[in-house]
Parts: structure tokens; sequence; C-alpha cells
């Protein structure tokens, strides 16, 4: 997936996608763009510089052993990760290292903006809601940030 281009430029278009998707919060495009962009930059670092650099790789033997490491430094990572596969084989993931008490999807009826203006519309909004269980301090759920909407 490099595209011939440096880490650094994917990071550099992994920003512009962040700066675009914080302008645009309900667009889907930018968030899975953001996600899969970021869940992908290990092993394009890694696949760079592995036999070349290894100092730039922590010295790891191989992708799995260097993702683990950044991940332990940046445990934001590990949450990408779980959304990112989540995605793509949820609705639960059997893989031990995945850190969620439970994972669903949830549908909701919401009173839509032209509720403000007299005109009274629910939306029907569906959140994927991940509980994780507590690192040290109280338990998070992590709710979709930018509800998927359905007409």
């Amino acid at each position: 997936m490099s595209f011939g281009l440096a880490p650094r430029q994917h990071l550099e278009i992994l920003i512009e996608e962040r700066n675009l998707y914080r302008q645009n919060i309900d667009s889907i495009r930018l968030e899975v763009n953001c996600c899969v962009w970021t869940n992908h930059l290990s092993e394009i670092v890694f696949s760079t510089y592995d036999g070349t650099v290894p100092s730039k790789v922590y010295s790891q033997p191989d992708h799995t052993s260097y993702r683990s490491q950044v991940t332990a430094m940046h445990p934001d990572l590990g949450i990408i990760r779980d959304l990112c596969d989540f995605a793509k084989h949820g609705p639960s993931l059997g893989r031990a290292t995945v850190k969620a008490k439970k994972t669903v999807v949830q549908t909701t009826l919401e009173v839509s903006a032209l509720f403000a203006i007299g005109i009274p519309q629910h939306d029907e909004v569906t959140r994927l809601v991940v509980d994780r269980p507590p690192r040290g301090g109280p338990r998070v759920k992590l709710v979709h940030g930018g509800p998927l909407r359905h007409g």
C-alpha cells in the first residue's frame, strides 16, 4: 500500500484526512479513511524500514511484534485496530487481544433538527457501542462518533 510514498507522506495524508473529518464530523467516508489509514500505518512503517533501519521499527523481527510494541506505547491504536476488525468481522471478535466486554449495534429514533423549526420528524440512527473493561479506572463505553443515519 505504499504507492511509492514514504511513511512521512502517509502520515501527512492521514493528518489531512483527520482535519477534514473534524470539519465534517458526520462524514462516514472520512471516518472510515482515518480509521483504516491509522490501522495500516504500522504496516507501512515496518515494510519500509524492516531490514534497512531496524532502529526505526524498535528492532522487532516481524510486523506483528512491531505493531504490539507501538500499541503498548500508544494504547489508542489498539482501539482503532479493534474498531477496524469489528467493522470487518463483527458483530463480535474472537481474537483474545480484543479488550471489549460487549459490542452492539444500537438503533434508536432521534428527533430531527427540523423539529426546531416546527417540523416534527424523527431519524433512525445506528451507532456502534463498544463496552470496554476498565484499565485501572471506570468502565468506558465508546460510541461511534458520527451516527449512521437512515432515511
